[in-house]
């Protein structure tokens, strides 16, 4: 396993952790030392629910799916991972079992630290915990809502909600098209006419 560059760790650490109160040059040192990069083919299992903490992981580059398996060994898609994010957060804080498998879809460049590197990390620099809080806040509310919606709204108001919310990213990925074609066509001489 290789080890990733100081400066490569600390800028995307401060992407997933949300952090801006100290410089990520300020830290480097550190965090090289307290974690490691891992390379994951795809179709590999990065880690299985219920075994021992596999530690937080950040995804610089690829696509992961986290599963959770059911009774019978039927799989739902709990989340897509695409980088900068870090997950399997929660073992790093409690020192618990992975709740999701987590499975490479493509071939994943992450950066792993265990449960007692982190909390190492987390005495000395606070404002990475701090970091990690605010990120679990923002799930958390994520979580509240898909439950509300779950428990308050019909099947019907939530294919509703979920088309809309499509349809509202849809038209921003357009807006952002239709915006570069506009300046293009502004740069662009106009079309001779037959």
């Amino acid at each position: 396993m290789q080890r990733c560059s100081r400066l490569s760790i600390s800028s995307n650490l401060w992407v997933a952790l949300n952090i801006s109160s100290v410089s990520p040059k300020r830290i480097a040192p550190r965090l090289s030392g307290q974690g490691k990069r891992v390379l994951f083919p795809a179709g590999a299992i990065i880690y299985r629910e219920g075994e021992a903490s596999a530690g937080m992981f950040v995804l610089f580059s690829g696509h992961v799916h986290l599963l959770k398996l059911g009774p019978q060994g039927q799989q739902s898609i709990v989340a897509e991972i695409e980088p900068v994010i870090m997950f399997n957060e929660v073992t790093v804080l409690d020192g618990g079992a992975n709740l999701t498998t987590a499975i490479a879809v493509q071939e994943c460049v992450t950066w792993n630290i265990s449960h007692a590197n982190f909390q190492a990390l987390v005495q000395g620099y606070p404002m990475i915990g701090l970091g990690l809080l605010r990120v679990l806040s923002a799930r958390t509310r994520n979580l509240m809502a898909q439950y509300e919606d779950l428990s308050f709204r019909s099947v019907l108001a939530r294919t509703a909600k979920l088309l809309l919310d499509f349809a509202y990213a849809a038209r921003v990925r357009f807006n952002a098209r239709n915006t570069r074609t506009r300046i293009w066509r502004r740069a662009s001489p106009p079309f001779p006419k037959r």
